[in-house]
């Protein structure tokens, strides 16, 4: 079975997940919430992700999978201020439903981290739309 040997985590912008697998994984199998945000390996801080946008396409099967987290999921991350501020404060720990191999056996679980490369949030928010009533 396929094991998770490293991952990386941006969290500027949309925010990204890419995971590092020993074998060739079908991305069509990756289940991004199948996954545990944790500020140490031991747990501590944690959040559950609900879902990630991910290439499908069977010519992306590969042992580097990315996907980018929902709006939702990374919202909810940044609220905890102990998660995912550094590379130490970022582990993953999955499912065995994380991720199936070419062969269709489930990723070994585990716990994997910290995370590298790790990217902060370095981007300022910016004003996306605004409403002004002029009437009395």
């Amino acid at each position: 079975p396929p094991r998770l040997v490293s991952f990386g985590l941006s969290m500027d912008g949309n925010a990204s997940f890419t995971l590092t697998f020993d074998e060739t994984v079908m991305a069509s199998t990756l289940n991004p919430s199948a996954i545990l945000l944790q500020s140490s390996v031991s747990g501590g801080s944690s959040y559950q992700l609900t879902g990630g946008i991910f290439a499908t396409d069977a010519g992306h099967d590969s042992t580097v999978l990315q996907f980018v987290p929902l709006k939702a999921d990374l919202d909810a991350i940044k609220l905890i201020p102990t998660l995912a501020v550094s590379n130490v404060t970022s582990f993953l720990n999955f499912t065995s439903a994380l991720v199936s191999d070419m062969a269709g056996n489930t990723v070994v679980r585990s716990t994997v981290g910290p995370a590298a490369p790790f990217q902060g949030d370095v981007t300022s928010p910016w004003l996306v739309s605004f409403d002004l009533n002029c009437s009395g």
